[in-house]
This record gives C-alpha cells, sequence and structure tokens, in this order.
C-alpha cells in the first residue's frame, strides 16, 4: 500500500513538474505588464478612461502614460482603440527579464480559466475566431491513437518475437544483432527521416503515391508515423530480451531440460520466456515514453495535426493550451507506466529467502 501511494504521488508530481514546465515562458516578460502609452486625438483627456475603466489611473499625464492592473496591459491594449478619440495603446517595452511574480500571475489566470471549463483556443487572428481546444481534441486525439496504439503493440511483438528468433537460428541471430547495432548507433530523428525519404523515393520509382507522405485534408499519413512508433522502441525492446535470454539460457535449469531432450524451442518458449516475462515488463515504461516522443516527430515531419503535431501548423500556432497538451501526454504515457506496473504485480512472481 505504501508502495502505490508513493507511485501515485511520484506521477501527480511529474504531471505538475510538467505543467508548471510548459508554462515557464510565461516567467519572461519584455513589455510592462501594467503600462501602456495612450496616443489619443487632442480633445480626449486621460482621465476621461478612468470614467469607463475605472481601474485604470493615469501615470504621467505629459507622457501619455496610464497604469493597468497587473498582467491587464495587454488586454488593455486591445480594448482602449474602441473608445472615440483613442487611436492606439501600445505596450511599453523594457529589458527582457524573467518575472516569478509575472509567472505566478499567468498560472493562477490559467487555472482560473480551466476551472471554468475555458481551455483555451487554437488559431484566430485578428477578427477571426479560434476553434475551442476542447473541440480541436476530440479529433486529434482519436486520429494519434489509430497508429500509436498499434505501433506500440507491434514494437512488442516485433522486439520480442526477433529475440526469441535470434536464439533459435544462430546464423539469423548474427545479422538481427548486426541490424540492431546499426539502428542502436543512429539517432531517432534520422531514423524516422529515413523511413520518410524512402517513402518519397518509392512515390517517385513508380510514379504513383504509394504513400502518404503528408497529411493531406483529412487524408492521415498511417504508415511513417506506424513504422518509427513501432521501430525504435522495438530496437530497445529487442536489446534488453536478448540480454535476459542469453542470461537464462546460461541457467542450470537450461542444462537440465536439454538433458531430458527437450529440444531449443521449446526450452525458449515454455521455461525462458516465462522467466524473462519481469525484463519485458521493467522495460516496457521507458518504450511508451520513448514511443510517445517518436509519435511526435513523426506527427511533425508528416504535417499531421495530431495530438504531437498540431503545433507546427501555422493556424495552430496561436494555440493557449500548448501547456494542457503537454499535460495530456504526460497523462497518456504515466497511465500506460500504471498499466505496465499493474500487469507486472499480477503476473511475476517475487520470491525471497528467509531465516
Amino acid at each position: 500500500m505504501r508502495k502505490t501511494l508513493m507511485l501515485i504521488f511520484a506521477g501527480l508530481g511529474t504531471l505538475v513538474g510538467v505543467f508548471l514546465l510548459s508554462n515557464l515562458n510565461e516567467a519572461f516578460m519584455n513589455y510592462s505588464p501594467e503600462l501602456l502609452k495612450v496616443t489619443h486625438r487632442s480633445n480626449v483627456d486621460l482621465k476621461a478612461l478612468t470614467v469607463k475603466y475605472p481601474e485604470l489611473t493615469v501615470e504621467d499625464t505629459e507622457k501619455d502614460i496610464i497604469r493597468t492592473p497587473y498582467g491587464k496591459s495587454l488586454w488593455f491594449a486591445t480594448q482602449l482603440p474602441s473608445i472615440s478619440g483613442v487611436i492606439r495603446a501600445n505596450l511599453i517595452p523594457i529589458e527582457p527579464a524573467f518575472s516569478m511574480k509575472k509567472y505566478v500571475f499567468e498560472l493562477k489566470q490559467k487555472l482560473e480559466h480551466y476551472s471554468r471549463g475555458d481551455f483555451g483556443t487554437s488559431g484566430g487572428y485578428g477578427s477571426t475566431k479560434g476553434i475551442l481546444f476542447k473541440d480541436q481534441l476530440k479529433k486529434m486525439i482519436p486520429r494519434t491513437l489509430t497508429y500509436l496504439l498499434p505501433g506500440l503493440l507491434f514494437s512488442i511483438l516485433l522486439g520480442v518475437g526477433f529475440s526469441l528468433l535470434a536464439f533459435m537460428r544462430k546464423s539469423l541471430g548474427k545479422l538481427i544483432d548486426g541490424i540492431h547495432m546499426l539502428l542502436m548507433g543512429l539517432p531517432d530523428f534520422f531514423v524516422i527521416v529515413l523511413i520518410q525519404l524512402i517513402a518519397v523515393y518509392a512515390s517517385r520509382l513508380t510514379d504513383k503515391r504509394v504513400i502518404l507522405i503528408i497529411q493531406v485534408g483529412n487524408e492521415v499519413p498511417f504508415l511513417i508515423p506506424f513504422l518509427a512508433i513501432t521501430l525504435i522502441p522495438a530496437v530497445l525492446i529487442y536489446g534488453t530480451m536478448r540480454t535476459a535470454i542469453g542470461r537464462e539460457m546460461a541457467q542450470a535449469y537450461v542444462v537440465t531440460a536439454y538433458a531430458k531432450g527437450l529440444g531449443r524451442s521449446r526450452v525458449l518458449l515454455r521455461h525462458v520466456f516465462r522467466n524473462v516475462l519481469e525484463d519485458l515488463l521493467a522495460i516496457m515504461p521507458k518504450a511508451t515514453t520513448i514511443a510517445v516522443s517518436s509519435m511526435a516527430v513523426a506527427e511533425v515531419l508528416c504535417n499531421i495535426v495530431g495530438v504531437g503535431g498540431y503545433i507546427i501548423r501555422p493556424f495552430y500556432q496561436d494555440v493557449s493550451a500548448l501547456p494542457l497538451m503537454c499535460t495530456l501526454l504526460a497523462v497518456f504515457t504515466i497511465s500506460l507506466h500504471g498499466i505496465f506496473a499493474l500487469i507486472r504485480k499480477l503476473l511475476v512472481v517475487n520470491t525471497s529467502e528467509v531465516a
């Protein structure tokens, strides 16, 4: 029970940390959070602005500078020009600085909006109204899961399957080990780009669109993100399982099984694999994290508006809910970690010596 509580607190702490770090940009400011310079016609008195907005005060009459409530200067800069006689209201530049006060203020504002069900908008410029984030999320999550979950499942099958095959067929095992070493030496980003380049050249050679490379309208690439999510975690799983199986193959019970006339395949599948299951479940949290990061990179390269790649499109660069998206990705990853931990607890029998 104590261990479970510690894991829950660790997960919650991770989520809070992700949310705080993803909002870190809010702590940097290059304009005054409470001063505005107002350009107005000569017949307009700055003090008249305080009639409509009592929270405003005149800071400097000669320089036409007014003071706003802290953190509201940007909002008032967009509202004041609507008053007759006010031409524009400009933010006052300051030397870039890190402000903990502004960071805390912005966090409080966001949490207040979230409590009201306002999770921000995506896109929207000038008079163009943005799309509600929660409405956009309903499309992005199913789109991403169509290749994330199958890719993660297939990576497990691929990693485990090839590790068993490498021990069943030693000559084939050397070839698989060589490919594994090559993929281990390549950066994840390079592997994904390589998959995309192969798809491009395959399409050029056949003069037909063999593989969809980028998202076009509602047509979303599947094979490229699927392979990216599959290959990179599979390489990690294969290496772990190869080492674990090699360790078990040197154990006395394997020698005994051979002495009784059992074949290599039967020993691997019925005895060894059962004992390396804990190694597989132990590496799965890390493999899951790699799969999620590979998904994000693949969506960016394929221009897919999914959970990990929606921000790369110009229309969505004005998103105000990016920290929430990062937190949702963390929730998904930690949830899978919890599932693997539960499976490990149910399937793996822990033994210890007693006095």
